[in-house]
């Protein structure tokens, strides 16, 4: 829930209403700057202590990483970690499954793994998990549940010089403790140039890809999961393996066909930006120049959001002299370059890691960046005051504590969304956990379906608009106490019940559809069980009174 200071806040320091964004970064003391480094950190907008407000984490340079706590009414810088590093990536993940969030650092010099111990104290694990790279330069990672064993596994980057860097995959076999498998997953001698890792599950088969974009042309790497601990490389069948200098990949469903797409930074250089557009077989179709997101600029982060809550997905890009923002026009016209008309004209920074989020209570997605070369960081508030929303949090019980790797479908008007959860996405970034949905004037959600990582699917019904609610993973099954397999613990019944019977199928009243047997099989008697005051059929005991008595034989 949002706080009552939250919407307080709002009414306060919004800088008029109507549609647009304004950089309010000064105003909470996060106009700092990425310092000494030309590639730039990113940043996080996690709610990293789970309070219901999304909280911000910068990399920094030669220095300690940077925390800001979102009070309601602003933000208050934390100290979690002492240790300097030239940090490129913060992620909040549970690797540990225990409810609260630890800190993974993707650096220049160190990764570093710090364990929560639910009250903010942070002791270093990485030398004693089961790494055996800590000392790998990195840029990014990413986390996803691979083989759905309900554990967060790890994708490691590595980039050690011009053009040499492989990829590492951990496997999380509990207790804390992570094994390599990169060989025995197929991974060994990809990853060379890597920039950018993202996670989705391209056909729709219940397992989490893996996307990787790579500079200096190395290529684009699409890995497709298998489900048997193994990937394959599907760069150059599934249409994604481009030569360029990819400095970002962010997933998003763009065209509202239900399948996620794929969009990559470049540099200047040919053939400038890519969005490629899923085909629903593991193929893309590459569409950046009908979109009008080609560019040919020097481009870093890129996140897709709803900016304007009309039921599609807006994308905002950083660059070295400036940010891109384009609106989704969503009827067959190519995407609008919006950054002027948006309130974002004017900015020049050299942007570098950016991520979604809502800091301020309003449901209105708001996007933080992290800056670079001198140029402080921008956090550009959503001031869009039209349509109306639905904002959905997940959470896990049976699935990683996270739901990393969830897709939520939500329906409203006919028209379905979807999005994912997702741990490590842009360039070295993390966006918000919580899903902001636009409805457009539509005011009931008609169906809202969630596809866990452990294979449950959740569905709800006729939701009002205009609200925030949690989805809890829930396990169907039975919940009617006369059957013989209730299930305590479970809240929604997904009629998988079954009842007592007869389950002897030598019986009179063998019933196959029992699920227990609860005494009441009745068995054929012998021909003179008649001359006994027997029925034709007779219940067990009687039964083995006969045949106790004269040992299945009739008298003579």
């Amino acid at each position: 829930m949002k706080y009552l200071a939250t919407v307080l806040y709002v009414l306060i320091t919004s800088v008029g209403l109507g549609q647009g964004f304004v950089d309010v970064a000064s105003t909470h003391n996060l106009d700092f700057t990425y310092p000494f480094q030309e590639y730039g950190g990113g940043v996080s907008f996690v709610d990293f202590n789970q309070d219901g407000l999304d909280d911000l984490s910068f990399a920094n340079n030669n220095a300690p990483s940077r925390f800001f706590q979102n009070t309601g009414s602003g933000f208050t810088e934390v100290f979690f970690i002492s240790e300097a590093y030239s940090t490129k990536q913060v992620l909040w993940v549970d690797y540990d499954n225990d409810g609260d969030l630890d800190i993974y650092l993707a650096t220049l010099e160190i990764n570093r793994l710090y364990q929560n111990d639910g009250a903010f104290n942070f002791t270093d694990v990485t030398t004693t998990c089961g790494f055996s790279d800590p000392y790998d330069t990195s840029m990014c990672v990413a986390w996803l549940d691979y083989d759905r064993d309900g554990l967060l596994d790890l994708c490691v980057s590595h980039r050690t010089s011009f053009l040499v860097g492989f990829l590492t995959l951990y496997h999380n076999i509990g207790d804390g403790q992570f094994e390599d498998v990169t060989a025995a997953a197929g991974l060994n001698g990809l990853g060379n140039s890597v920039l950018a890792i993202c996670t989705l599950d391209i056909d729709k088969d219940g397992w989490e890809d893996i996307y990787v974009g790579q500079d200096y042309e190395a290529g684009n790497l699409a890995l497709k999961n298998n489900g048997d601990g193994t990937f394959d490389n599907k760069s150059i069948s599934s249409g994604t393996g481009v030569l360029n200098d990819s400095m970002s990949c962010t997933v998003g469903d763009y065209d509202g066909d239900g399948w996620l797409d794929i969009y990559v930074t470049n540099t200047s250089q040919s053939p400038g930006n890519s969005l490629f557009i899923n085909q629903g077989d593991f193929t893309f179709q590459e569409w950046s120049v009908q979109e009008n997101v080609n560019l040919w600029s020097f481009t870093w982060g890129a996140i897709w959001l709803d900016a304007d809550r009309d039921m599609d997905n807006d994308l905002f890009i950083n660059g070295t002299s400036s940010c891109f923002f384009f609106i989704n026009e969503a009827d067959g016209q190519p995407m609008t370059d919006a950054e002027g008309t948006w309130g974002m004209g004017s900015d020049s920074s050299y942007g570098c890691g950016c991520a979604t989020g809502d800091f301020n209570g309003d449901n209105q997605v708001d996007i933080a960046s992290s800056n670079s070369q001198g140029d402080v960081n921008t956090l550009w508030q959503n001031q869009d005051s039209g349509n109306n929303f639905f904002t959905i949090n997940l959470e896990a019980t049976v699935s990683n504590s996270q739901g990393i790797g969830s897709v939520v479908e939500l329906t409203a008007g006919g028209i379905t969304q979807i999005r994912r959860i997702g741990c490590g996405e842009g360039f070295s970034s993390q966006n918000s956990q919580a899903q902001y949905f636009g409805l457009g004037s539509n005011v009931i959600v008609e169906s809202i379906t969630v596809t866990w990582p452990s294979g449950i699917v959740q569905e709800l019904e006729g939701e009002a608009a205009n609200q925030e609610i949690t989805i809890v993973e829930t396990q169907g099954g039975c919940t009617d106490t006369q059957a013989c397999n209730y299930d305590s613990s479970v809240v929604d019944d997904d009629g998988s019940c079954i009842y007592p019977g007869c389950t002897d199928s030598n019986a009179a009243t063998y019933d196959s559809d029992a699920g227990c047997d609860d005494g009441s099989c009745l068995y054929s008697a012998p021909p003179c069980a008649g001359d006994f005051n027997f029925d034709q059929t007779v219940n067990t005991s009687d039964l083995l009174f006969f045949l106790t008595i004269f040992g299945g034989n009739c008298p003579e």
